[in-house]
């Protein structure tokens, strides 16, 4: 008997093993760093160029990524960098959708930069940032509500 019920066991235990659904590695990776609390899955520095040398600039110390021509940095010490980088898209696959916000086509902002928000009577917003470079920064009244919903998490 106990020959019969160590067989059925080991058959239940590839019953249940052929059941699970297999993961990709990347997924796995991403759940144990999400439960470890260890890597980030979003980038933590970016590289810009000063003059002939390369400097890195943690994404906590930036404000606004900036599309005009090219790409720039706003950081919290008022500096703007050129930004290597093909795309607005690119970037936002990069950094944390809960800390930065796709404003419009030109600008990403970061949630810390944002000093007041201004409705306008057609229903789009207006942004003040803390930096002073930077005036106002349009949202169209589409994005306004998404907006309004990802400011007041």
């Amino acid at each position: 008997m106990e020959t019969d019920q160590l067989q059925a066991a080991i058959e239940k235990c590839r019953t249940i093993r052929q059941s699970k659904q297999v993961y990709p590695q990347v997924v796995m990776d991403f759940l144990q760093n999400r439960v470890t609390g260890s890597a980030s899955p979003y980038k933590q520095k970016f590289i810009v160029q000063v003059r002939n040398q390369w400097m890195p600039v943690s994404t906590s110390e930036i404000m606004a990524f900036e599309k005009d021509n090219l790409f720039y940095i706003h950081t919290r010490s008022g500096e703007k960098h050129i930004l290597n980088f093909e795309s607005m898209e690119d970037i936002e696959e990069l950094i944390d959708p809960n800390q930065y916000y796709r404003a419009n086509r030109q600008w990403i902002i970061h949630v810390d930069s944002i000093k007041t928000v201004k409705q306008l009577d057609n229903l789009k917003l207006t942004v003040n940032l803390h930096y002073p470079a930077v005036r106002q920064i349009d949202i169209s009244r589409e994005k306004a509500p998404l907006f309004k919903k990802w400011l007041d998490r």
